[in-house]
């Protein structure tokens, strides 16, 4: 049994392992409130470093919301701004504080505002943003400007849609430059279309890429017919070496100016002035640009002084002509007076064998008429008026073929005519006219006799309304296409030196024309020739001559 000394003890023992059990606990609770200060503090200082984030973030953002060009503003679903940036302020002219609450429809009016809530139904139903839909604002100041603006929906945490934000940008400047730029096409289009020589282009390939109305008018093809055919369809084959050697100058950067003919779509030949120059973009050159200038009058007009030059020279040739003309006639006036003074003298006598008389009467006729001939010609020269009378012309044709019958059977050429026994008189100067077929019919003897020793001379006259018309048919070489329209020309001539001077179809051409006719030859090459006189019906004063007489016997 344990003394007092010893419970006493024990007692003491008991109280210190309650007290070392409590302190343990107390350090414990304290070391648990220790950690959990400092994870309260660590965590205060997340939380502090978090909101100095987002501070900085919402920072960030504001700075790039404010500093952007474009606009940048949210709305509720009724539309009403719920945030805008500065450039939604600057171009509206609202400050922020007037904008927040402001509902789409007190800056527009009604219809852009139904369009553009039209727009807003459309992104929430589908979900899908809207990207660049224009629409016209209205201004604090009452001015408008005009936006294209991007619209994408806002939802919350759930997916819900709470409202929508947009990208708004002014195009009011971009409208207007397109707006400027638009005009300036028409303005051109305008100039294009109107202008009164042909504008074409023409790719690498020489196709044509467009052309305006002048040039459809020029070459009679629409637009249609021409964009993608080569330039070529427009031209001859003797044109395209010219075209191709203006086309690689072009291509060189240079601008080129030459003239050539276009093949309308009827076939005909238009005579053009073309200026080529390149078509370039960025410095490469894409393709052509023509402008063809019809120059038909042109043309003509150098033709017509052409045609004045020559007749200058002509009527300078003609004078000298003319004055040697004078002095032959004078010349020659005396020894064909002996001759034909003596032959007629030789046929009066009575004791004259009749076949003398005959060559006498003969001799006396023709020297006459070299006489005339040499006279005529001498009036020619001088542009004299011819002495008209009222002629049988079927009787001088008969008349004609009778002096030229012994030429005509020694070159054995062989003379028929047809001749209309209803052929009106008209007033003619016999002898001259004379003179006009004696020529075309001794150049048909001389060509046929060339050709193949002789031929078949057919002459034919007809009565076509107010008109005489005859006509020399012979089978001899014919002539050149080239030579038809140069055939009338003075001294122009296929013959040799020798053979002749070219004047005589020269002077017949005078002649005719003085009656107010027309000559002219119609022949292919090869198949013979025809000239063809056409004389206007005159009628004798009082008299009808569409009633005259004329003359019914064939040759």
């Amino acid at each position: 049994m344990a003394n007092k000394h010893d419970k006493t003890k024990l007692q003491g023992g008991g109280k210190i392992k309650v007290v070392d059990k409590a302190k343990r606990q107390l350090i414990g609770e304290t070391e648990r409130l220790r950690q959990k200060a400092d994870k309260l503090r660590q965590e205060k200082t997340a939380l502090e470093r978090a909101e100095e984030a987002l501070r900085e973030s919402e920072a960030r953002y504001q700075t790039i919301l404010e500093s952007v060009v474009e606009g940048y503003y949210e709305v509720d679903l009724t539309g009403n701004f719920t945030l805008v940036n500065d450039a939604v302020c600057h171009n509206l002219g609202y400050s922020r504080d007037e904008l927040i609450g402001m509902n789409n429809r007190d800056y527009m009016d009604k219809q852009t505002a139904r369009k553009v809530l039209e727009r807003y139904a459309e992104v929430y139903t589908t979900g899908q943003p809207a990207r660049g839909f224009e629409f016209e604002v209205i201004r604090k100041n009452g001015t408008k400007l005009v936006t294209s603006s991007s619209v994408s929906l806002i939802t919350d945490s759930q997916g819900q849609p709470t409202g929508f934000r947009g990208i708004v940008r002014n195009v009011t400047a971009e409208k207007q430059v397109e707006e400027m730029l638009r005009r300036s096409e028409e303005k051109y289009r305008n100039l294009f279309e109107t202008a009164t020589d042909g504008i074409f282009t023409l790719d690498l390939k020489t196709r044509f890429t467009s052309g305006n109305k002048r040039a459809e008018e020029m070459c009679g093809y629409n637009r249609g017919e021409l964009i993608g055919k080569y330039a070529t369809v427009i031209l001859s084959e003797e044109e395209i070496p010219r075209m191709a050697d203006a086309f690689k100058r072009v291509l060189k950067g240079e601008i080129n100016t030459y003239e050539t003919k276009i093949i309308t779509k009827s076939g005909e030949l238009i005579p053009v002035e073309v200026t080529s120059s390149p078509i370039e973009i960025d410095g490469e050159i894409i393709g052509t640009m023509g402008i063809a200038r019809d120059i038909t009058e042109r043309k003509q007009m150098e033709a017509e002084r052409a045609e004045m030059k020559r007749k200058a020279q002509l009527a300078t040739r003609l004078s000298t002509i003319g004055e040697m003309a004078s002095g032959i006639v004078h010349e020659i006036n005396n020894p064909l007076a002996s001759v034909v003074g003596f032959a007629e003298m030789l046929a009066q006598k009575k004791d004259l064998p009749e076949d003398a008389r005959e060559y006498a009467t003969i001799i006396n006729k023709e020297g006459k008429r070299v006489a005339n001939i040499a006279v005529r010609l001498l009036t020619f020269a001088h542009h004299q008026k011819p002495e008209t009378l009222y002629t049988d012309i079927n009787k001088l044709i008969e008349d004609t073929i009778d002096l030229q019958s012994y030429e005509m059977e020694t070159g054995n050429i062989k003379v028929t005519a047809n001749l209309d026994l209803h052929l009106p008189r008209t007033m003619v100067d016999p002898s001259q006219l004379q003179q006009v077929f004696l020529n075309i019919m001794l150049n048909a003897r001389t060509e046929m006799r060339a050709a193949h020793g002789g031929g078949k001379l057919s002459v034919k006259t007809q009565a076509l309304d107010d008109t005489i018309r005859i006509s020399f048919e012979d089978d001899g070489p014919g002539i050149a296409k080239e030579n038809l329209q140069t055939l009338f020309n003075p001294f122009f001539t296929t013959r040799k030196a020798d053979e002749g001077m070219g004047l005589g179809l020269s002077i017949c051409r005078g002649i005719i024309s003085k009656h107010n006719g027309k000559i002219y030859a119609e022949s292919t090459l090869g198949n013979g020739a025809t000239f063809i006189i056409e004389l206007p019906v005159v009628a004798l004063k009082g008299k009808a001559a569409t009633t005259a007489g004329a003359n019914p016997n064939n040759v």
